[in-house]
């Protein structure tokens, strides 16, 4: 209160005492070493001040924080070596809590190759993913997802340098894989994955040879695509490798028939060693030819 003259000014500030504030959890609860990585901050006691941080381990790496609701606070993680740290929130930019909930920084992931490298655009293709820097605790706890163009679906951990993955459907073209080891940052290699208009195949010549095998076969459409997972399947038997010619044309040397006897079997094509075409064509095995005489036996 301040007296002058006359007058009596009374003025006055307002210290807020708040409860403790705690942290439980985080999401996610890895990300990249480049940092960039959103972070949910979950727990209690956080209140909308213009002094709310974030606190990244023993170097005291501070960024600011963004009051959601009284359980939650958001920030942007700084950059950093790999490892772990604990992350602290304060509202003041004094008192800061003192949980020591861990997050990892995690080398940045890399995909180099995909296989195979095309499927029909209904998707199903399993996708074999190979790179770099996939983590295990990341697959433990669910983060691990493959992205094809916009669409990601769950990945399986096979090693630090291989995923697994189901294509999703998408229309036909080419789309970039990537993959993710915390559901948020993804890989930026652009690895491409062709989804492929389905193959129909138009007609078979021949449509018989022996039993032992050898036959060339010519199968016609308007689709087929040049790729070293370009293959025919007789039947049950496995599948042989087939010859691009052009893209209305390949053509498979028949295998033997299993039983070497006479009878028919399925004819269709995969390009990618996954997926075969419907296309009901049949190739019937016949019993090797013989020559038992000639009649007449001479002539002119």
């Amino acid at each position: 209160t301040t007296l002058f003259r006359s007058a009596v000014y009374v003025s006055g500030v307002q210290f807020i005492y708040h409860q403790a504030m705690r942290v439980d959890k985080l999401y996610p609860m890895s990300g990249p070493k480049t940092g960039g990585t959103t972070l949910s901050i979950h727990g209690s006691g956080f209140l909308e001040t213009s002094h709310e941080y974030c606190r990244f381990g023993a170097d005291h790496l501070v960024v600011t924080a963004h009051f959601i609701t009284p359980n939650m606070l958001e920030c942007s993680t700084p950059a950093t070596i790999m490892g772990y740290v604990s992350v602290e929130v304060t509202i003041n930019n004094q008192q800061h809590s003192m949980d020591e909930v861990q997050y990892e920084y995690q080398e940045l992931a890399q995909v180099v190759k995909v296989t195979p490298s095309r499927g029909p655009m209904e998707g199903g293709s399993f996708v074999n993913v190979s790179g770099l820097e996939f983590s295990e605790r990341s697959a433990s706890l669910s983060y691990i997802f493959c992205r094809f163009n916009l669409t990601s679906v769950m990945a399986a951990y096979v090693s630090t340098m291989e995923l697994g993955c189901i294509a999703p459907e998408s229309p036909a073209g080419y789309v970039a894989v990537e993959v993710t080891n915390n559901m948020q940052d993804f890989t930026q290699n652009r690895v491409q994955f062709a989804y492929t208009t389905p193959v129909i195949v138009a007609s078979v010549t021949p449509v018989v040879g022996p039993a032992s095998g050898g036959t060339v076969v010519d199968l016609v459409s308007d689709n087929f695509m040049d790729s070293t997972l370009l293959l025919c399947r007789f039947g049950d038997s496995n599948p042989v490798a087939a010859l691009w010619v052009r893209s209305t044309l390949i053509q498979c040397i028949s295998p033997p028939h299993p039983l070497v006897v006479a009878g028919l079997v399925s004819l269709e094509v995969t390009d990618n060693n996954q997926q075969y075409t419907a296309s009901g064509f049949v190739f019937g095995y016949q019993p090797a030819v013989q020559v038992h005489r000639l009649s007449p036996s001479q002539g002119p």
